[in-house]
């Protein structure tokens, strides 16, 4: 649809403008522009005003609405003293604790590599998921840099509670900007803009998932740019805001580019022509442009994008499979007024379906831009009704709603069109409200009877207000003098804004979290002083290298908040080669099998050596059992122990192992291995093949001299009643042994249902297998005492399937001089510093330095001088090859994809300058300018 400007008024009015007498569109020189131009004065606020201040005036009053919401929004953040995180989530188990650790690593020019994360871990790329790409982020990161000052959590918090405001501001503010540079009215604009904006699931999201809000400004940004581009030509806002869009987060911009693509064929793609040749043709002509500056736009985001695919393509997140069925349950459709309305608030009043009908009537007789509004709203409406759509905005994984900011956007971009075709048509008014009324009635009555819970006084506050903005939309039509009507679009405005902000401040009131307070982070161990004092003196400095375990850590994250290297993280983007070592090659217990997560290694002493552990921070006078420790240090709460045989940051073997023999071995002798050979993926030439064990022993127990309370086993088959347990003896032979027992077990539940098992004082758990987030392994390894006599297990209710189950004895008779064997050779004058790591080595023979560093593509490693390959080692680790001599090792990191990323967005930068150029000169020359 073409468009035209009121020069006078400085408003776009549509040039299928209908003609109520005939019935028939007019075109453009037979339209009423006086008439129209009259109207306008007489509906458009602030119109009393002089001229030349109106439409600065409109915009100063509609950016202080849409401030205020945006900061009502958060007062209980900004007024009442609660702490932006909530307490039992993700926000406070993950999130809150990545942005001030990534501030640090980037302030100190550190923005690729530290080993403050898991093992040591890819941070521009494993954290593209949350902030490391986040314009947001680094708009934060100036005043951080500025300050030169390590912001604690309170800070850091406070500092993205800003960032909320002004995300929520900028989503009404771009979105208000479209509609009004479209030619929307004022207060009709500005109820759009509220909408979308101050939707209760940007409430929700703000807090429990603060990244979650990112995509929303650049949406109304980017069809603004749409807009622009179709009356203009100009494509910089179209490419800027998709460029934006993407690069912000890979994740949410796959959904928002679902919709730029939706919205281009609902707006943009023309097919006119005699044959279908001739309609593909025009349709290609017509979108091809929009097509390609898609493309820039990616291309331009590069510097982000690239390193985020790269890290997400290498995570581990696609262990897990699932069924998504046609259709939601009964209760999805039943509860549909609540999920639209006043439970998720995505419509935010019933007006708006009420108002949706009655255009439906009169399709024919709106407006071609309205038209195709609402076709694009009814299209996610649709999609809203159906799981695999869901799915689909999911990256075709499980269903979630996070894709809802779009049907939100949809509806809140057709809002102000439909108000306006209701003033133009007029086809609102007593039925209207009669209508209107009754079905907010019986939204009302029916709550309990369709199981969406009992009416409560929020429910009241949503009917009383809806039938105020339902009374104001229908009045509309009967009083139409510019007070009047400025009154009664003030009432309406006033009415979701309230109606959004009541819904938006009680849940932010009610779910939870942490205030403000000295003690509120040192009580719950986040950011506890001793602790942070404890491992000031535990972190390494450059000239060394070594990890530490904090065997009572509260959090997954903790070496994130302490700043030491540590053996625990909690990350949706973990390297898929560090997490499947730590949960399938070694299946070090967790306390819950899930994705992203992995926590300590459970005392397993030789897994523990290999990996570098030269202290563990364990409670005061705790039982404490761990061979080859010594107490070094007491705190009022802590005891310090430190092991005696550490290898630090590299190993040398003489001796290489399979990968094939390797997995052939049970975790007791795959432990056993990590200080005896080299498990390499390539036969090296020129290196010997390990020796047989003789480490590990296997220890015999016999099912038929077990002891059962409340549960039965047959034919490999656990039936567990409620208080489930038994006890199996074992024949321990080496009790006056050192050494450690290492128990494996897998078991299958025959419902799928959750695994809560408890060996000797240990758990391990796994949640169901239709669990969105559960890890999909049924092995569970338990780190024993040597000494240990019989097996102690208890089990939640259920029938299971055991389908193995061993106990094995590791020796440590061998195990300090293998320390010792480990340590024939190694890296001196040493210097680590994030992703820039460097030694010296003088060896006599040739071998393999495997170095605890997890391995990945994004390291370069040069001996003297030269690039040398870096082998994959122990699964999961970097290792070099050396022939005998004196050697100088350098290694430096730069997250994969980060340098053809930053290549191609250059180069897209690059030809936007030229075309913008090479246009400008042709412009000048077409209008005769000349230089001088």
């Amino acid at each position: 649809m073409m468009n035209y400007i009121n020069k006078e008024e400085g408003t776009q009015l549509p040039l299928d403008s209908y003609n109520k007498e005939e019935g028939t569109q007019l075109p453009l020189d037979s339209y009423n522009k006086e008439k129209e131009n009259e109207d306008e004065k007489k509906f458009e606020i602030l119109n009393y005003l002089p001229k030349k201040h109106r439409k600065l005036y409109s915009w100063i009053f509609s950016i202080i609405v849409m401030l205020a919401v945006s900061i009502i929004c958060h007062k209980v953040f900004i007024f009442e003293k609660a702490t932006f995180v909530l307490e039992d989530t993700d926000s406070y188990s993950q999130f809150m604790q990545f942005f001030p650790f990534l501030q640090d690593a980037f302030a100190k020019g550190q923005p690729f590599w530290s080993f403050n994360y898991g093992l040591g871990g890819n941070i521009f790329g494993e954290f593209s998921y949350y902030y490391s790409t986040n314009p947001y982020f680094y708009l934060m990161l100036i005043p951080r840099i500025i300050t030169a000052h390590h912001w604690y959590f309170h800070e850091a918090l406070f500092s993205k509670m800003i960032l909320s405001v002004l995300k929520e501001f900028l989503s009404m503010f771009f979105l208000y900007s479209l509609l009004k540079y479209e030619g929307r009215k004022n207060i009709n604009s500005l109820v759009g803009a509220v909408v979308y904006g101050a939707s209760l699931m940007f409430a929700r999201y703000c807090v429990a998932f603060d990244y979650f809000t990112d995509p929303y400004p650049w949406v109304p940004l980017t069809i603004l740019g749409f807009s622009i581009y179709k009356r203009t030509k100009k494509p910089f806002v179209l490419v800027l805001g998709a460029a934006l869009t993407i690069g912000n987060n890979f994740y949410f911009g796959y959904m928002s580019y679902c919709l730029y693509f939706a919205y281009m064929i609902f707006f943009a793609i023309e097919a006119k022509g005699k044959n279908i040749k001739e309609r593909i043709i025009c349709a290609f002509k017509s979108v091809y442009k929009y097509i390609l500056y898609a493309i820039l736009s990616i291309c331009m985001a590069c510097i982000f994008l690239i390193p985020a695919l790269y890290s997400f393509l290498n995570s581990d997140r696609f262990a897990q499979t699932f069924d998504i069925k046609m259709f939601f349950g009964n209760d999805f459709y039943k509860q549909l007024p609540e999920r639209l309305f006043n439970n998720r608030d995505i419509l935010a009043f019933p007006f708006i379906i009420i108002i949706v009908i009655y255009v439906f009537t009169k399709m024919t007789m709106i407006s071609g831009e309205t038209r195709r509004k609402t076709l694009f709203a009814l299209f996610f409406f649709i999609l809203y009704l159906f799981p695999h759509a869901h799915s689909f905005f999911n990256g075709l994984s499980y269903v979630t709603d996070r894709w809802m900011y779009i049907f939100i956007f949809s509806v809140a971009y057709a809002l102000p069109n439909w108000l306006e075709e209701d003033e133009r048509l007029k086809f609102t008014g007593f039925s209207f409200a009669i209508f209107g009324g009754a079905l907010l009635t019986a939204m009302f009555a029916s709550k309990a009877y369709r199981g969406a819970g009992n009416a409560n006084d929020l429910d009241k506050i949503f009917v009383v207000l809806s039938i105020i903005s339902v009374v104001s939309v229908a009045a509309t039509n009967f009083f139409v003098k510019k007070y009047q009507y400025i009154m009664l679009r003030m009432i309406l405005l006033i009415c979701v804004a309230t109606n959004l902000l009541v819904y938006d401040t009680n849940y932010l009131d009610t779910v939870g979290g942490i205030r403000i307070q000295d003690s509120a982070f040192q009580d719950l161990g986040i950011e506890n002083y001793e602790e942070m004092a404890i491992f000031k003196e535990l972190t390494p400095t450059a000239d060394d290298f070594y990890r530490d375990i904090f065997v009572e850590l509260t959090s997954q994250n903790a070496p994130l908040n302490y700043g030491y290297y540590g053996m625990s993280t909690f990350n949706s983007l973990i390297s898929a080669d560090v997490h499947k070592w730590m949960v399938r090659d070694f299946n070090i217990l967790q306390k819950i099998v899930i994705t992203s997560l992995f926590l300590n290694l459970d005392d397993r002493l030789f897994v523990e050596t290999a990996l570098g552990t030269k202290y563990k921070v364990c409670l005061k006078d705790a039982d404490f059992n761990s061979y080859g420790y010594k107490l070094v240090k007491t705190s009022d709460n802590y005891d310090v122990y430190e092991n005696q045989n550490i290898v630090g940051l590299d190993m040398w073997y003489d001796t290489q192992t399979s990968d094939d023999a390797f997995l052939n071995e049970n975790f007791a002798e795959r432990d056993a291995m990590l200080l005896q050979s080299a498990v390499v993926d390539k036969e090296i030439t020129g290196i010997a093949k390990a020796f047989k064990n003789e480490t590990t022993k296997l220890v015999e127990f016999d099912w038929s001299s077990a002891k059962y309370t409340n549960m039965e086993y047959k034919d490999g088959t656990i039936t567990a009643k409620k208080d489930a347990s038994m006890v199996i003896p074992l024949k321990n032979n080496y009790i006056n042994d050192d050494g450690e027992l290492i128990f494996y077990i897998n078991i299958v539940p025959k419902n799928g249902q959750n695994i809560d098992l408890h060996v000797n004082g240990k758990i391990g758990n796994k949640a169901s297998e239709d669990w969105t987030w559960t890890y999909p392994i049924n092995d569970f390894t338990f780190k024993l005492s040597g000494e240990t006599e019989s097996l102690n297990m208890t089990i939640n209710q259920g029938v299971y399937s055991v389908n193995k189950l061993d106990v094995n004895f590791n020796s440590y008779d061998n195990y300090e001089q293998e320390v010792r064997d480990r340590n024939k050779y190694n890296l001196e004058n040493l210097y680590v510093n994030g992703g820039s790591i460097r030694g010296d080595i003088n060896n006599t023979e040739t071998g393999i330095l495997a170095l605890s560093i997890p391995y990945d593509k994004g390291w370069t490693l040069k001996v003297d001088g030269k690039k040398q390959e870096i082998i994959r080692v122990n699964r999961a680790f970097s290792g070099l090859v050396l022939d005998p001599g004196s050697h100088h090792i350098e290694l430096s990191y730069i997250s994969p994809g980060f340098k053809i990323g930053a290549f191609i967005t250059i180069s897209s930068l690059a030809i936007c300058a030229g075309i913008y150029i090479y246009n400008k000169k042709i412009k000048n020359k077409k209008n005769g300018v000349k230089k001088y």
